[in-house]
């Protein structure tokens, strides 16, 4: 059958189901780009928040073991004490 063949209607009915299948589908890909950078950007931002929070977990525990380090340095023992008692004291 050929095109020339069909009638008038048939014709419009063809071209209206084109256009609906070509908006669809670009319907679509809009869609899935969109969503894809909003994914994308949503990882990133996420990404970002964990790694900061990461940083500050890190730093928080380096402060607290280096004052642990300063109240150890700040005893009696290791401020006056002699070697043997500084050996004693660490172990």
């Amino acid at each position: 059958m050929e095109i020339k063949n069909f009638s008038f209607k048939y014709k419009i009915i063809i071209l209206i189901i084109a256009l609906i299948i070509i908006l669809t589908i670009t319907t679509i890909l809009i869609i899935t780009n969109t969503t894809n950078e909003i994914l994308k950007d949503t990882v990133v931002n996420n990404q970002q928040s964990n790694t900061q929070q990461q940083a500050e977990l890190i730093s928080s525990w380096l402060l607290e073991r280096k004052r642990d380090l300063e109240i150890y340095a700040n005893t009696e023992i290791m401020t006056n004490g002699s070697w043997q008692q500084k050996k004693l004291f660490t172990n």
